[in-house]
């Protein structure tokens, strides 16, 4: 069997790395007070898993407790990087397509006339 130990230093490890992860989650504040709680609340249970472990390194209900809470941590800390990577690509593209319409209109035979910055008629 593997030094219990050594599985307590890993959990350690994929802890410090799940809260790296989570601190460089950058969305621009938008990210609800919730979800960041549902995060916190995800790695606290992590830790304190990897903490009773501590106690009773080689117990393997204890040891798999833990996996699964550093598990279910990495899975929301991952979903909400991976949908923050989506907004801000979708963010993005929004500003390119407002850009290319309004270029689109500054071009159109007649925009001038219809937004009402045309030569004024004659009567």
């Amino acid at each position: 069997m593997a030094n219990p130990w050594g599985t307590v230093d890993g959990f350690m490890r994929e802890l410090g790395s799940l809260r790296a992860q989570a601190n460089t989650i950058e969305d621009g504040g938008s990210v609800a007070e919730e979800v960041a709680r549902r995060i916190e609340s995800a790695i606290e249970a992590a830790a304190s898993a990897v903490n009773d472990m501590i106690a009773t390194p080689a117990n393997s209900a204890v040891v798999a407790r833990a996996r699964e809470a550093i598990a279910a941590a990495e899975q929301i800390v991952g979903t909400l990087r991976s949908t923050a990577a989506v907004s801000r690509q979708l963010a993005s593209e929004s500003v390119a397509l407002r850009r290319r319409s309004a270029d689109l209109t500054k071009r159109a035979p007649g925009a001038t006339r219809a937004r009402g910055g045309g030569a004024a008629e004659e009567h």
